[in-house]
């Protein structure tokens, strides 16, 4: 299955389709995290048209990950990274007035004549319900087969650009990588983790024919629109192209999360919530005893300690995992908050994601749906148990149908009607004709 129009030692796919019974178990068995594997024409592009990312492009929020770059070169053949620079991405990337993404690469042009230009950007998710429900398809197959979740998360970015190298130059991420071509064409080459040495000139440059010897011992693979490539988290990589404009979606999987770093996050956001404003200390006081512990950090471990014992810990950390779970690990869907649930209006849960919900120490139960989780302070935790595990069947049903049948003493319409309004707002409910 491992394949490669340019790779005389891979062979054409035949599976078609990821959706093709026992594909990413196949898949699993013979590539994950173990060889790159090419799948020519598999993604229909349908599947993620080009003029949906360029929506989702323009409509990102201001708010930029530390990762979001656009980046210029100085010279119109750039030999190091040295010789690209950043730009702003609020004053130069993609706009609703470019039209398409033809028209963001002319403008590029006008701006940055006779330079090479590439955008990255990460968590579309921001700006487009629908391409990460379509990535979180795929994403859920490959859980499903690999039998495991990916420690971190996973995470949707695209590449847009005009470089013929990446100003990445040759690297290697904590994470297996999934990339579909959407417009022009690009070559990735890969090499095994022992290829390269720390240090190693080769990662420093850009030049190709300063390159060519590593190039020429390197697995390639042309990747087109449709296509779908995949590399281990092993294997260093260099995407190079013919210069002309080109636009990629990836989704990778990262690994190396550390447990204690996941607890710890959650006990530093529990303190500083019990704490408030004594979370932040200037200085400690001197006391008569200089073995013992200030005041303030005796407070801290003290409520640290109430919290353990509450439970409160306890729920913090099925609270993660149920938000985990609920994404199939990939970033929160951000909630629409303005969405407003009409009472009579056809509702149904996609059964492949459901609601995911548990009761908490505190006595209320924490909802999840999207990577998003909801706190409803009630004891009535039986009726609304009953009303999620209904909607979970994926059986369509409305606002006003729920009422009628869970909102029932003790549980109120009002309980009822908040609940199913926070999961809206969370994009729980497909409506007709989604997939």
């Amino acid at each position: 299955m491992r394949c490669g129009r340019n790779s005389p030692d891979c062979r054409r796919a035949t599976m078609t389709t990821t959706r093709t019974p026992g594909f990413w178990a196949d898949f699993a068995r013979t590539h994950w995290e173990t060889s790159p594997a090419h799948f020519p024409a598999l993604l229909a592009p349908v599947l993620f048209p080009l003029d949906e990312l360029f929506d989702a492009v323009t409509r990102m929020p201001p708010e930029r990950m530390s990762g979001d770059r656009y980046w210029v070169s100085t010279t119109g053949r750039p030999a190091s990274r040295d010789e690209f620079t950043t730009v702003p991405l609020d004053a130069h990337a993609p706009v609703v007035n470019d039209g398409d993404f033809a028209g963001f690469f002319r403008r590029a042009t006008a701006e940055f004549p006779d330079r090479r230009i590439g955008i990255n950007l990460h968590h579309l998710e921001k700006a487009s319900p629908a391409l990460w429900f379509r990535f979180r398809e795929l994403v859920q197959a490959i859980n499903t087969a690999v039998g495991a979740y990916p420690s971190d998360n996973w995470d949707i970015d695209t590449f847009i650009g005009t470089y013929k190298v990446s100003p990445l130059g040759i690297h290697k991420d904590n994470a297996g990588v999934f990339v579909t071509g959407l417009s022009g064409r690009r070559s990735y080459y890969l090499w095994p983790e022992d290829h390269f040495r720390p240090g190693d000139a080769a990662l420093r440059t850009l030049d190709l024919d300063e390159l060519k010897p590593h190039l020429d011992q390197a697995m390639r693979f042309d990747l087109e629109p449709g296509d779908l490539l995949y590399w281990p988290s092993s294997h260093w990589h260099l995407i190079c192209s013919d210069g002309e404009p080109s636009v990629v979606l990836s989704v990778s999987a990262y690994f190396g999360k550390a447990l204690s770093a996941v607890i710890g996050n959650q006990v530093r956001n529990l303190l500083a919530g019990c704490l408030g404003e004594d979370n932040d200390q200037d200085s400690y006081e001197i006391g008569s005893d200089a073995n013992e512990p200030p005041a303030a950090l005796a407070k801290a471990h003290r409520l640290t300690m109430q919290a353990a014992q509450g439970g409160q810990i306890s729920d913090a950390l099925q609270q993660y995992w149920i938000r985990f779970l609920s994404a199939d690990g990939m970033h929160a869907l951000p909630p629409d908050t303005a969405a407003r649930l009409v009472t009579d209006r056809p509702i149904r849960v996609d059964s492949r994601y459901p609601i995911h919900f548990m009761r908490s120490a505190a006595g209320g139960l924490i909802v999840s749906a999207n990577g998003v989780a909801i706190t409803v302070a009630t004891r009535h935790h039986a009726a609304l148990e009953a009303m999620l595990q209904r909607l979970n069947t994926g059986t369509e049903t409305s606002l006003a149908e729920l009422i009628h049948q869970h909102a029932r003493a003790p549980v109120t319409a009002e309980e009822v009607t908040s609940l199913v309004g926070l999961l809206n707002q969370c994009h729980a409910f497909r409506s007709a004709g989604d997939g």
